[in-house]
Protein backbone atom coordinates (compact mmCIF):
# COMPACT_ATOMS: atom_id res chain seq x y z
CA UNK A 1 0.00 0.00 0.00
CA UNK A 2 1.20 3.59 -0.71
CA UNK A 3 1.04 4.70 2.64
CA UNK A 4 3.07 1.85 3.90
CA UNK A 5 5.49 2.91 1.68
CA UNK A 6 5.49 6.96 2.38
CA UNK A 7 5.35 5.73 6.12
CA UNK A 8 9.02 3.72 5.30
CA UNK A 9 10.30 6.55 3.75
CA UNK A 10 9.70 9.05 6.13
CA UNK A 11 11.05 6.52 9.04
CA UNK A 12 14.63 5.92 6.81
CA UNK A 13 14.87 9.67 6.00
CA UNK A 14 14.04 10.30 9.90
CA UNK A 15 16.75 7.27 10.60
CA UNK A 16 19.60 9.28 8.56
CA UNK A 17 18.98 12.67 9.34
CA UNK A 18 18.72 11.69 13.12
CA UNK A 19 15.78 13.93 12.91
CA UNK A 20 11.53 13.51 12.81
CA UNK A 21 9.30 14.90 10.14
CA UNK A 22 7.48 16.33 13.74
CA UNK A 23 11.24 18.05 14.69
CA UNK A 24 11.25 19.32 10.96
CA UNK A 25 8.01 20.54 11.08
CA UNK A 26 8.54 22.20 14.48
CA UNK A 27 11.92 23.70 14.11
CA UNK A 28 10.74 27.08 12.13
CA UNK A 29 8.57 28.04 15.06
CA UNK A 30 10.91 27.13 17.62
CA UNK A 31 13.78 29.60 15.69
CA UNK A 32 11.74 32.88 16.09
CA UNK A 33 12.76 33.94 19.64
CA UNK A 34 16.52 33.66 17.78
CA UNK A 35 15.35 36.00 14.99
CA UNK A 36 14.38 37.88 17.08
CA UNK A 37 16.97 38.36 19.64
CA UNK A 38 19.05 38.67 15.75
CA UNK A 39 16.86 41.54 14.71
CA UNK A 40 17.42 43.37 18.07
CA UNK A 41 21.32 43.25 17.84
CA UNK A 42 21.05 44.51 13.92
CA UNK A 43 18.68 47.09 14.96
CA UNK A 44 20.82 48.79 17.71
CA UNK A 45 23.82 48.67 15.12
CA UNK A 46 22.22 50.20 12.18
CA UNK A 47 21.58 53.29 11.33
CA UNK A 48 19.32 55.54 8.96
CA UNK A 49 17.11 53.57 6.87
CA UNK A 50 18.03 50.47 7.79
CA UNK A 51 17.50 50.64 11.41
CA UNK A 52 13.75 51.31 10.27
CA UNK A 53 13.36 48.15 8.14
CA UNK A 54 14.86 46.43 11.31
CA UNK A 55 13.00 47.89 13.69
CA UNK A 56 9.56 46.63 11.43
CA UNK A 57 11.11 43.25 11.25
CA UNK A 58 11.52 43.08 14.60
CA UNK A 59 8.23 43.90 15.55
CA UNK A 60 6.67 41.87 12.70
CA UNK A 61 9.42 38.43 14.22
CA UNK A 62 7.36 39.69 18.22
CA UNK A 63 3.99 39.90 16.48
CA UNK A 64 4.33 36.32 14.84
CA UNK A 65 6.10 34.67 18.10
CA UNK A 66 2.84 36.17 20.25
CA UNK A 67 0.26 35.07 17.93
CA UNK A 68 2.30 31.70 17.83
CA UNK A 69 1.86 31.81 21.30
CA UNK A 70 -1.68 32.58 21.32
CA UNK A 71 -2.24 30.21 18.67
CA UNK A 72 -0.33 27.01 21.01
CA UNK A 73 -2.36 28.02 23.99
CA UNK A 74 -5.82 27.87 22.65
CA UNK A 75 -4.99 24.89 20.80
CA UNK A 76 -3.78 23.22 24.36
CA UNK A 77 -7.33 24.70 25.86
CA UNK A 78 -9.29 23.00 22.54
CA UNK A 79 -7.00 19.88 23.43
CA UNK A 80 -7.91 19.74 27.31
CA UNK A 81 -11.82 19.91 26.21
CA UNK A 82 -11.25 16.74 24.13
CA UNK A 83 -9.54 15.21 26.42
CA UNK A 84 -12.27 15.57 29.00
CA UNK A 85 -15.02 14.11 26.79
CA UNK A 86 -13.21 11.31 26.25
CA UNK A 87 -12.33 10.58 30.18
CA UNK A 88 -15.38 11.86 32.19
CA UNK A 89 -17.75 11.16 29.34
CA UNK A 90 -16.19 8.02 27.47
CA UNK A 91 -17.56 10.34 24.30
CA UNK A 92 -21.48 9.76 24.76
CA UNK A 93 -21.70 13.55 25.44
CA UNK A 94 -20.54 15.43 23.13
CA UNK A 95 -18.40 18.46 24.98
CA UNK A 96 -16.68 19.61 21.48
CA UNK A 97 -17.77 22.32 19.86
CA UNK A 98 -16.36 25.20 17.16
CA UNK A 99 -16.36 27.84 20.09
CA UNK A 100 -15.67 25.58 23.09
CA UNK A 101 -11.99 25.87 25.11
CA UNK A 102 -10.54 24.93 28.40
CA UNK A 103 -10.40 27.86 30.66
CA UNK A 104 -8.96 27.17 33.85
CA UNK A 105 -9.72 24.00 36.74
CA UNK A 106 -10.09 24.82 40.41
CA UNK A 107 -12.34 24.00 43.44
CA UNK A 108 -15.32 24.80 44.60
CA UNK A 109 -16.20 24.41 48.12
CA UNK A 110 -19.67 24.92 49.38
CA UNK A 111 -19.94 26.56 52.72
CA UNK A 112 -22.86 26.69 54.62
CA UNK A 113 -23.04 28.32 58.46
CA UNK A 114 -19.04 28.37 58.26
CA UNK A 115 -19.22 24.22 57.50
CA UNK A 116 -17.45 22.54 54.66
CA UNK A 117 -20.37 20.91 52.60
CA UNK A 118 -18.65 19.83 50.02
CA UNK A 119 -16.04 20.22 47.35
CA UNK A 120 -15.88 19.62 43.72
CA UNK A 121 -13.52 19.65 40.75
CA UNK A 122 -14.28 22.42 38.56
CA UNK A 123 -13.64 22.80 34.82
CA UNK A 124 -14.43 26.08 33.34
CA UNK A 125 -15.35 26.44 29.71
CA UNK A 126 -15.59 29.52 27.20
CA UNK A 127 -18.92 28.01 27.25
CA UNK A 128 -20.54 26.52 30.49
CA UNK A 129 -18.86 25.57 33.80
CA UNK A 130 -18.86 21.63 34.67
CA UNK A 131 -17.89 20.06 38.19
CA UNK A 132 -17.18 16.33 39.29
CA UNK A 133 -16.56 14.65 43.02
CA UNK A 134 -13.33 14.84 44.60
CA UNK A 135 -12.06 11.17 44.28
Amino acid sequence: DSFGALDRFLKFEEDLMGETVEDLREAPVHRIPEYVSLFEEFSNKAQGSDAASLKEALQSMRDMGNYINQSIQHMEARQRVVTLQEVMFDNRIDLVTPDRYWVKEGILTKDYNKQKLFHKRNDYFSSFFGYDSLR
